[in-house]
């Protein structure tokens, strides 16, 4: 262990969300994995939309990276998602990061906003978590 004082980090990490979602680790790893590799060519950016369901389509997260010299990916998850739906952009390598060292069947991610910090945690475990800043979005809409 190091020795020395830390600086307090609880006040940056978020208290309250407004957008749930509990996904399949392993899933939700391997889409990240594949956009990453799409993702390198443009800044590592890879972006995360959340969709409740609505009684008649299941919730789900799409992740999706496009490139220039290698085109686009796009990979849906099924999700549990509580609250709104929400299309967020993240470095792939931080949240692959994350997301390595999570070794529980399922992870959550809380979600505030498109430039509000994202918790990422195991599913009923709690000693980690990890605070991920997002990329700025342009103006574009996923790839249906």
């Amino acid at each position: 262990m190091i020795e020395g004082s830390f600086p307090d980090l609880t006040p940056v990490i978020p208290k309250t969300y407004t957008t749930r979602a509990v996904l399949p680790t392993d899933e939700f790893r391997k889409a990240c994995r594949t956009a990453d590799i799409f993702a390198r060519e443009s800044s590592n950016t890879a972006r995360v939309a959340v969709e409740p369901g609505d009684g008649l389509s299941a919730a789900y997260a799409t992740v999706a990276a496009n490139s220039k010299e290698t085109g686009d990916n796009v990979a849906q998850v099924d999700a549990s998602v509580e609250g709104m739906p929400i299309e967020i952009a993240f470095n792939s390598e931080y949240l692959l990061d994350a997301l390595d060292v999570i070794e529980t069947e399922g992870v959550q991610i809380q979600l505030s906003g498109q430039l509000d910090p994202a918790v990422v945690r195991p599913v009923d475990q709690d000693d980690y978590l990890c605070v991920l800043m997002p990329m700025q979005l342009k103006e574009e809409v996923l790839p249906a």
